[in-house]
C-alpha cells in the first residue's frame, strides 16, 4: 500500500489520457509536485524533473531526437576509455612481466616432477582451469625477479598480481576472484608466504611519499622569483602551483585536463570577498560513472588575498587570462608561452596546450630552481593542502571538501608529520 503522500505522487498513464479533467501543461504538471518531495517522485521515473518535463512537453511535431549512431568498434573504444591511464599502464606492466617470466622459464630445463611444465603466456591465461591458473600464479610469485635480477618489494609483488586479475577480468573472466576464492588457496598461501619473507628481509620498508611544501619553502620560492608574475613562464608556473595547492589536484595529467570552463572568478560583494571557483569535470574520487552517480562533482572556492596581493590566486588568474589569446569554449587552461615576448605585449601565450611531460615535472623543477631538497612532486601540492589544513585546525570536513576524499581515513594518508613534530614527540618521551 502507498502512503497518502506517495499515492499523490504516483502518476499513471491514465493521468494523461484524453478523458482526464486536467488541462495538461508544463505549469499544471509542476503543480502536481507542489509541496511534495519532487526529487523522490522523479526518482520513481529515474529521471530528473527537468529532463522529464522536456520529454513530455517538447513540441510533438518535431519527433526527432538528434541521435547519433555508434559502431561496434566505437562502443569498444569508448568502454575502454573509461579506464584511467594509470590503471591501463599498471595492467600492461603486469602482463608484460608475466610474459617475460614465462618466456625465460620455458627456456630453462624442464622439471618432470612438476604437475605442469610449460608456463602459459598472458594471452591464454583465461583458458586455464582454476587449479592450473592457481598453480602458475604460485610459481610466478616465488620465481619472478626484476630485470636487474633483484626481488620485488612485497607491495609491488601484490600489485603485479592485482594487475593480472584485472587483465583476466577484462578479457573474459569478470567473475574471477583470485584473492578470495577457495579455488585459489594455493596461490593465496604462496603470495602471503612470499610477501612475509620479503618483508623480513627489509624489502619495501621505506615507502616513498611526496613531501608537502612547507611555508618556509614556499616563501623561498617567492623570494627567489621562482614564483611570481614577471614573465610568461613564471606566471604559468605560479598559476599551476596555486591551483594545485588550493584545489588539491594530483598529477600533471589532472592539470593537463583542466579547461577554462572549470575556472571562473566570482566578484565580491559587501558580504563576501572575490573568489576563484574550480569545478571538477571528473577525477579519481569523482569519475562520474555508475559507482559515483550519487556523488556531486567537487566544487572548491579560494578567496582573494588582500593581505598579500602578490600571492593572490584571483589576481594571478585574472592576469594570466588577460594575457591569453581568444579561445574557444573548452580550451585547455595551461597554454605554451610565446618564444619572444615583452612585458608590454597584450598576448603572452599561444593557443597550444602545454604538454603532459612538461606539466608532470612543474613542482620538481621549481623546487630544484629554488634549491629545495627532498622528494617533491606535483602530488606534494595535494599533500600540502591536507597537511597545512589539518595542522592549523581546519575541520576535517572542510579539508575533505577541498581534496574530494570521502572518508577521514583516506584523508589522513595525505597528512605528513613534520620534523618539528617528531622532535616534540621525542622530547616529550625523554621527559
Amino acid at each position: 500500500m502507498l502512503s497518502d503522500s506517495e499515492s499523490e505522487l504516483f502518476i499513471t498513464q491514465s493521468s494523461f489520457s484524453g478523458g482526464t479533467s486536467i488541462e495538461l501543461s508544463k505549469n499544471n504538471f509542476e503543480s502536481l509536485f507542489a509541496g511534495a518531495d519532487n526529487e523522490k517522485a522523479v526518482d520513481n521515473f529515474n529521471l530528473r524533473t527537468e529532463d522529464l518535463l522536456t520529454d513530455l512537453f517538447t513540441d510533438k511535431e518535431d519527433s526527432g531526437r538528434g541521435i547519433t549512431t555508434v559502431t561496434d568498434k566505437e562502443i569498444q573504444a569508448r568502454n575502454e576509455g573509461r579506464i584511467p591511464q594509470n590503471t591501463k599502464r599498471a595492467t600492461s606492466w603486469s602482463t608484460r612481466v608475466w610474459d617475460d617470466w614465462a618466456t625465460e622459464r620455458n627456456s630453462l630445463p624442464i622439471n618432470d616432477s612438476d604437475t605442469f611444465v610449460v608456463a602459459p603466456n598472458s594471452g591464454i591465461l583465461k583458458t586455464l582451469c582454476n587449479f592450473e591458473l592457481s598453480f602458475w600464479l604460485s610459481k610466478f610469485v616465488y620465481e619472478i625477479r626484476k630485470k636487474d635480477k633483484s626481488e620485488y618489494p612485497p607491495n609491488s609483488l601484490y600489485l603485479l598480481c592485482t594487475g593480472l586479475q584485472r587483465y583476466l577480468r577484462e578479457t573474459g573472466a569478470p567473475e574471477l576472484k583470485i584473492f578470495e576464492s577457495p579455488h585459489f588457496k594455493l596461490f593465496q598461501d604462496s603470495l602471503d608466504a612470499e610477501m612475509k619473507r620479503l618483508t623480513a628481509k627489509g624489502l619495501g620498508c621505506e615507502i616513498k611519499q611526496a613531501e608537502p611544501i612547507t611555508e618556509d619553502e614556499e616563501q623561498l620560492m617567492w623570494t627567489k622569483g621562482v614564483l611570481g608574475d614577471t614573465d610568461p613562464k613564471t606566471l604559468l608556473n605560479t598559476l599551476f602551483f596555486l591551483i594545485g595547492k588550493f584545489f588539491a589536484l594530483r598529477s600533471g595529467e589532472e592539470h593537463r585536463s583542466l579547461t577554462f570552463d572549470q575556472i571562473r572568478v566570482i566578484k565580491g560583494s559587501d558580504k563576501e570577498r572575490s573568489k576563484l571557483q574550480y569545478t571538477s569535470f571528473g577525477e579519481k574520487n569523482y569519475a562520474g560513472g555508475l559507482k559515483h552517480r550519487k556523488l556531486r562533482p567537487k566544487t572548491v572556492e579560494q578567496h582573494d588575498n588582500p593581505s598579500n596581493p602578490e600571492r593572490c590566486i584571483v589576481r594571478i588568474f585574472e592576469k594570466y587570462q588577460s594575457k591569453c589569446p581568444k579561445l574557444k569554449p573548452g580550451s585547455a587552461l595551461y597554454l605554451t608561452p610565446k618564444r619572444k615576448v615583452s612585458s608590454d605585449d597584450e598576448v603572452w601565450y599561444t593557443k597550444t596546450p602545454v604538454g603532459k611531460n612538461t606539466l608532470r615535472k612543474v613542482v620538481q623543477d621549481r623546487c630544484r630552481d629554488a634549491g629545495i631538497e627532498g622528494y617533491k612532486t606535483n602530488h606534494s601540492l595535494r599533500a600540502t593542502t591536507c597537511t597545512i589544513g589539518l595542522e592549523k585546525g581546519v575541520p576535517e570536513k572542510l579539508v575533505m571538501e577541498r581534496t574530494g576524499h570521502r572518508t577521514v581515513k583516506s584523508l589522513h594518508t595525505y597528512q605528513r608529520v613534520s620534523d618539528a613534530q617528531k622532535e616534540i614527540v621525542s622530547d616529550v618521551l625523554q621527559g
